[in-house]
């Protein structure tokens, strides 16, 4: 089962891009990256549905490597 919150999240934004897809003022220019990430977010949310998860089940979302960190240069 997903997360309630990122389900959420991923639902709102594929939302608002169909709204934004189908509005009449919407620019020309823009209908081509809405659309490329209508259909990035509906994958997510489809392979998130599939897999009951956001997260791979492979990964570990709990490991951190000990030199993460920001440098100064």
């Amino acid at each position: 089962m997903m997360d309630g919150s990122h389900e959420d999240t991923l639902r709102e934004i594929v939302g608002r891009l169909r709204e934004a897809l189908h509005d009449s003022s919407t620019p020309a220019s823009a209908l081509p990256s809405i659309s490329s990430k209508l259909a990035e977010f509906d994958e997510r949310m489809r392979m998130a549905e599939e897999s009951g998860s956001l997260f791979d089940v492979n990964d570990d979302v709990t490991e951190v490597a000990e030199d993460v960190g920001a440098s100064i240069v």
